[in-house]
């Protein structure tokens, strides 16, 4: 049985994310080289949700391109899988899963591809390198735990499972099955979504970038706007607490840090502005007075409306 789809889903260019994909700061965010953290649990509340998130390894814009691949396949080609399964690929991944609670009687997705076909949607070439970064990614992410309480109600998965089954046959590719949570499988299937232009996302060069439309996505709908400080801005991308009461006396190091984290910012909505959906325009502010008007234009038939600049 196969998920049902939507005819304005094209692989290539959108991925129909959960919402709660964006709504943990830190699930996704710079790493510097050599420096990815390990053993990471996020806590937050949103809602009448609470979200937990627990991270054998920090997850960067690398991992976030290529779990919206995988959603983005999903979308097009994609089978319902749950505890129901007996056969013995299922039976394996539905273990990794590591479901609980109310995810134990949930549908998730399974796609089945190849690493091939995901270097491509991602815009990454075809290099030993590249099919690397691809399965330690992979790996990433399916070590990643999630827990959601909602009253008295709990809800436990992994992010995704995955197993790559090697063919000794010559020429032939060595397929992927991926099977991502009934929470993300309930988005591409018609539920409640944030749309990610992958298409947008290979455009931009910079890992700040790409998170930063990934997160403007899911909190701007085709044809509003948002009105950002500049500092917020570093807040979710860095994952930072929000602290009000925090003393105003920093540190040199301290101030260069936000410094740079804002420039960086700043370098990435003018990346954006490029793009032919978005409108960026910044106040004549400085420093944690900076804001900035984000636009995201409405696409009408397949096609970007027409803004003035």
């Amino acid at each position: 049985m196969k998920i049902s789809k939507n005819n304005d889903h094209n692989v290539k260019n959108f991925a129909l994310a959960a919402p709660f994909l964006g709504r943990i700061p830190g699930l996704f965010m710079p790493m510097p080289s050599g420096k990815r953290p390990i053993n990471i649990t996020l806590d937050i509340e949103s809602g009448h949700e609470r979200l937990c998130a627990e991270l054998a390894e920090g997850l960067d814009s690398s991992d976030q391109s290529v779990l919206l691949a995988l959603i983005a396949l999903a979308g097009i080609e994609s089978k319902i899988i749950s505890s129901a399964n007996t056969g013995p690929k299922s039976t394996l991944l539905w273990s990794n899963l590591n479901v609980s609670f109310d995810a134990e009687t949930e549908q998730c997705a399974l796609v089945t591809t190849t690493q091939t076909d995901i270097l491509n949607i991602l815009g990454w070439n075809r290099s030993g390198h590249e099919y690397n970064r691809l399965k330690k990614c992979l790996n990433r992410l399916n070590n990643v735990n999630l827990l959601i309480f909602k009253g008295e109600r709990k809800w436990r998965s992994g992010l995704l499972s995955y197993l790559i089954n090697n063919t000794s046959v010559i020429g032939e590719e060595d397929v992927v099955y991926v099977v991502l949570n009934s929470k993300i499988a309930y988005a591409v299937d018609g539920g409640q979504y944030a749309r990610i232009c992958l298409e947008e996302r290979r455009l931009l060069s910079s890992n700040i970038a790409k998170l930063l439309h990934a997160w403007l996505s899911f909190n701007i709908n085709h044809g509003y706007h948002l009105s950002p400080y500049i500092d917020t801005l570093v807040q979710r991308i860095w994952g930072e607490p929000n602290k009000p009461h925090q003393p105003k006396s920093k540190t040199e190091y301290e101030k260069k840090e936000i410094r740079r984290k804002r420039a960086e910012i700043v370098t990435a909505l003018k990346q954006l502005s490029e793009l032919d959906g978005w409108r960026v325009r910044f106040n004549d502010k400085v420093g944690s007075n900076k804001q900035v008007q984000v636009k995201r234009l409405r696409v009408i038939n397949g096609a970007v409306e027409k803004s003035n600049p």
